[in-house]
């Protein structure tokens, strides 16, 4: 098997992936590159298209089950897997609320998610 199939087939078989994609130029064109990770896999693939068509033409969510983490773009939700929604880009949008808007309340929202995941890494860290 090669590794490009094996990178996916580990990837479908992970109880969590991490999902993105960001546009690139490819010969002056304006294409999408997708990634699927975990900590130890990286899989990219670029394409055309930023939705669904390119998702399955990446061969991985089509056949994964199990918990995809990503930043609530809607074509990731049209495939069954469970979804989480990425808090850095939570984070990232809450900033961007502050600062344009001049809003305090994305501080404060934006104080708890951090406290939230300090908490979280504290008691996997007593669990483990």
């Amino acid at each position: 098997m090669g590794a490009d199939r094996e990178i996916k087939k580990q990837l479908i078989d992970s109880p969590v992936i991490h999902l993105d994609e960001t546009s690139i130029r490819i010969k002056g064109k304006r294409e999408w590159l997708h990634v699927a990770c975990t900590e130890f896999l990286t899989y990219y693939a670029a394409h055309h298209s930023r939705g669904a068509e390119a998702n399955k033409a990446m061969g991985i969510l089509l056949a994964f089950e199990r918990r995809g983490v990503h930043d609530g773009w809607k074509a990731y939700f049209k495939f069954g897997y469970l979804h989480a929604l990425c808090n850095a880009h939570h984070l990232r949008e809450l900033t961007g609320i502050a600062e344009e808007e001049g809003q305090e309340w994305p501080n404060d929202m934006i104080d708890l998610l951090l406290e939230i995941k300090k908490s979280a890494k504290e008691r996997r860290s007593i669990d483990s």
